[in-house]
C-alpha cells in the first residue's frame, strides 16, 4: 500500500512539474531577458504585425519563392565565406545585405577555379565564387581534424567520402555545409589554424621572391608613405599594408609582373582580387565617405579625415552613428570600422578589463581627441556579463570613457530586441544569434570593404571574444589574438 502511494504521489509531482514548465514556456517564450530596465521595442517575435507578414508569405506563392531564394542566397554566402572562396566581387567576405538587399544580386554560382570564371559567361545578378588557395589548405585542415576525431565524426551520414576534396566543396557544397555546421564545436578553429599557418608560410616565401625582384628592378621597398610597413605577411592583413604591397608590385613593368606571377601565384591571386574589388565597387557606386585619408602622425596615432554624408554625426573628424540620447548625453558608435586590431596580443584567458583593446581605446585612441573633445566624453559604468551560452566570463565591471558594445547592447540598439534567445540546438544556430535586420549589422572599413567587428563580451571561453557578423552575433566568437576583425569604438558624450 505504501509503495503504491509513493508511485501515485511521484506521478502527480511529475505531471505538475510538466504543467508548470508548459505554462512558463508559454508565458515567457523562448528568450531570456538580459535585465534592461528599458521598455521592449515593438515588433519583436510574437508581435501581431509580424505574424501577419508570416501568414501572408504562406498564402502567397510568389512570396514563398522569394523567401526560398532569400534562404538559398544566405546559405551560399555562408558556405563561400566559411570555405574562404574567392569571388567575382573581390571581397574578403561576402555580405548578404550588400549583395541581396542593396545591390540586387540574387544568386551565388560556384565554379572550380578562377580560370573557369574568366572563361565563362554569367548573369549580371549572380556573384561567381571559386576555391582559393586558403580553401585548399582549409580542406586539408578539415581532413586532419576528422582524423583526429575518428569515431566521433561520420562524413558518410552526409553522403560524403573521406578524405573530403576541394571538388566536394564546389559540386556537393550543400552537404559539406550541413556536415560542417552540424559538427562544428569548440575545435572549430583547428582547421582554420592549419589553413592560416599554411597560407602564411607559402605567402612569406613568395614575399621573399617579390622583394628580390623589386631590388633587381631598383625599386626601394620602403619608398612609400606607410611608416609601419615591414614587408612581412602581417602587412597583408591590414588594408594599408596590402595597398603598399600592391603599389610596389605595380611599379614593376608588365613583362616582369607576368613572369613573376608564375612564381608567386598566391600573392598574384590576392592582387587580382584587390583589383577586382576596386572595379566592382566603382561599377556599383558603393556608398562610402568621400575624400577619405588615413595617415600616421609623428606620435604614431592614426588620424582619420573625411567628408561625411549629412545623416552622420561628426566628432573628432570621425563619422558616428547616434544610438541613444538620455538627458544631456548621447551614445554614439563609429559608423565604420576604423581599423583591424587584435582584442589581445596573445591567445590567453583574458577579460575585457585586462584586454589590450580596452587599453588602446582609453589611451592611444582617446588621446587623439582634442582637450575640448575629451571634456565631452563621459565616463561610463560597463556591466560585463558572462557569455549567455558558453563558459566565457565577463570579468569585473569597469568604468571606461571609450568601449566596445556588449552582446546585450548590440542586440538592443541594432536589432530592436532586448532579449537574448536560447542557444540553438543544431548547426550554426548553436553558436550564433541570427537577427532580422541585416542592414543594421552591416558596416564597412574606411576603404569600403565589408568588415566584421569585435564586441567586448567573452566568447566560447575566456580566450575568445564575440563578434558582429553580417547576419547577427557570433556568440562563440574568435580567438582574442585574431587580426582580421575591426574596431567600432562607442562612447557617451555630453550634448
Amino acid at each position: 500500500m505504501e509503495k503504491k502511494f509513493i508511485i501515485i504521489m511521484t506521478t502527480i509531482i511529475l505531471l505538475l512539474t510538466v504543467t508548470l514548465g508548459v505554462l512558463i514556456f508559454s508565458v515567457f517564450g523562448t528568450d531570456f531577458n538580459f535585465g534592461t530596465n528599458r521598455d521592449t521595442h515593438e515588433n519583436l517575435a510574437g508581435d501581431p504585425a509580424r505574424d501577419t507578414v508570416a501568414q501572408d508569405a504562406e498564402e502567397d506563392p510568389q512570396r514563398q519563392t522569394q523567401n526560398t531564394l532569400y534562404q538559398m542566397m544566405q546559405d551560399a554566402i555562408r558556405h563561400a565565406n566559411s570555405m574562404r572562396f574567392d569571388d567575382s566581387t573581390g571581397s574578403f567576405s561576402l555580405n548578404f545585405a550588400t549583395l541581396y538587399i542593396t545591390r540586387d544580386y540574387t544568386r551565388i554560382i560556384f565554379v572550380h577555379s578562377e580560370e573557369e570564371f574568366l572563361a565563362g559567361e554569367f548573369p549580371n545578378y549572380a556573384v561567381v565564387a571559386w576555391p582559393s588557395v586558403t580553401t585548399h589548405f582549409f580542406v586539408e585542415g578539415i581532413n586532419k581534424w576528422i582524423s583526429e576525431n575518428a569515431g566521433k565524426i561520420d562524413v558518410g551520414v552526409y553522403s560524403l567520402g573521406f578524405p573530403l576534396t576541394v571538388d566536394d566543396v564546389v559540386t556537393n557544397w550543400k552537404n559539406v555545409q550541413v556536415f560542417w555546421e552540424n559538427n562544428i564545436d569548440s575545435q572549430v578553429f583547428a582547421p582554420w589554424r592549419h589553413a592560416s599557418q599554411a597560407f602564411s608560410d607559402v605567402l612569406q616565401e613568395e614575399l621573399v621572391i617579390l622583394r628580390e625582384a623589386l631590388e633587381i628592378a631598383g625599386i626601394d621597398v620602403y619608398d612609400h608613405d606607410d611608416d609601419l610597413f615591414s614587408f612581412s605577411v602581417l602587412d597583408m592583413i591590414g588594408s594599408q599594408g596590402r595597398r603598399t604591397f600592391f603599389g610596389l608590385y605595380e611599379r614593376l613593368d608588365e613583362n616582369t609582373q607576368r613572369q613573376l606571377a608564375e612564381k608567386i601565384p598566391v600573392f598574384a591571386a590576392e592582387y587580382r582580387s584587390e583589383i577586382r574589388n576596386i572595379e566592382w565597387r566603382a561599377n556599383i557606386n558603393m556608398d562610402t565617405p568621400e575624400n577619405i585619408t588615413e595617415g600616421m602622425e609623428d606620435d604614431g596615432v592614426v588620424q582619420y579625415t573625411a567628408t561625411f554624408p549629412d545623416h552622420l554625426f561628426e566628432f573628432g573628424g570621425i563619422a558616428w552613428r547616434i544610438l541613444d540620447v538620455r538627458d544631456d548625453k548621447m551614445l554614439i558608435i563609429s559608423e565604420f570600422t576604423l581599423e583591424n586590431r587584435v582584442y589581445h596580443r596573445e591567445e590567453i584567458y583574458i577579460t575585457w578589463a585586462d584586454s589590450d583593446i580596452r587599453r588602446w581605446l582609453n589611451q592611444e585612441f582617446y588621446n587623439r581627441f582634442t582637450d575640448e573633445e575629451r571634456a565631452r566624453i563621459s565616463e561610463t559604468l560597463l556591466i560585463n556579463n558572462d557569455n549567455p551560452w558558453f563558459a566565457g566570463r565577463g570579468g569585473q565591471d569597469t568604468i571606461d570613457k571609450i568601449f566596445l558594445l556588449s552582446i546585450e547592447e548590440v542586440l538592443y540598439y541594432f536589432s530592436g530586441r532586448n532579449q537574448i534567445p536560447r542557444q540553438g540546438r543544431s548547426g550554426e544556430a548553436r553558436f550564433r544569434i541570427f537577427c532580422e535586420y541585416y542592414e543594421g549589422f552591416t558596416t564597412t572599413r574606411l576603404n569600403g570593404d565589408f568588415s566584421w567587428w569585435w564586441l567586448r563580451s567573452p566568447g566560447v571561453n575566456d580566450a575568445f571574444a564575440t563578434l558582429v557578423v553580417e547576419y547577427g552575433v557570433s556568440v562563440s566568437g574568435a580567438p582574442v589574438d585574431s587580426r582580421m576583425f575591426g574596431v567600432r569604438p562607442a562612447m557617451w558624450i555630453y550634448l
